[in-house]
This record gives C-alpha cells, structure tokens and sequence, in this order.
C-alpha cells in the first residue's frame, strides 16, 4: 500500500455498484459500512491462502441505502451542495 494514499480508490464503489468482490490491502475500508468480508477481502498477516476461500464464497448483496449512498450521483448532488 502506497503509505501517501489516504481513503480510498474508485474501485472500491465501482465494486459496490457493479456488486464485485475485491481484494486489496488496504486496511482502511474495513471501516467503512459497506466492508463486508465475503466481498471484500483484505490482504495482511500473510493470510494469502485465504484468498481461494474468499472467491468460493458468495457475493453478499447490501442493502440498498449503502449502495446509493456511494453512488456517483449521490456523491456529485453532495459536492454541488456544498
């Protein structure tokens, strides 16, 4: 991880969107409540044999109100507001 980025990448809502599993090690999204770990799987402590486990695993759905609330709509309507 790039210790100069802070948040995070447009992945990561491309993937809330597109309901995609991803993989990353980026610790900070567990603290989003969108994370969940069978959708999100999180690279540390070398536990890079889990990863097989973690695509066997289904995508769990989110409710609907997280999903748009990392929309791109939702978040231009926020900038423009402000």
């Amino acid at each position: 991880m790039d210790p100069r980025q802070v948040g995070l990448s447009f992945r990561f809502f491309e993937g809330l969107y597109y309901r995609k599993k991803i993989i990353t090690d980026n610790l900070m999204v567990k603290k989003y409540d969108f994370y969940h770990p069978d959708n999100i799987f999180v690279i540390e402590n070398g536990n890079n044999a889990a990863i097989l486990e973690f695509l066997k695993r289904p995508y769990q759905e989110l409710p609907e109100h997280i999903v748009k609330k990392y929309s791109f709509s939702e978040w231009i309507f926020r900038m423009l507001s402000e």
